[in-house]
């Protein structure tokens, strides 16, 4: 009787880690995304204010940094990075 004790508490506790890494992982995996929106977001904002100052320094014959372009051009390589990430979201919630 013991050793059957012991062996479905053995099982029982192999079963139990998958699941809780399951459930660990949905968990994290909702916060991550959420995250990710709000910073996305904010992102985007900055990239609004960036590009303002650069419309206004173009109007006023200013160069813009060779930077400043790489770093727009980067902020959409991300921000499309992330809609592509944010679109596909519904997707894995259905499973």
């Amino acid at each position: 009787m013991e050793l059957l004790s012991t062996l479905v508490g053995n099982v029982t506790g192999c079963l139990m880690q998958p699941m809780e890494r399951g459930i660990r992982y949905l968990y994290y995996y909702n916060t991550n995304i959420t995250s990710m929106g709000k910073e996305s977001e904010k992102l985007k904002n900055i990239k609004s204010e960036v590009q303002q100052k650069e419309e206004i320094a173009r109007a006023n014959l200013q160069l813009i940094s060779l930077n400043g372009e790489v770093w727009l051009t980067s902020v959409d390589n991300t921000i499309a990075q992330v809609e592509g990430v944010m679109g596909r979201t519904a997707e894995v919630e259905r499973g």
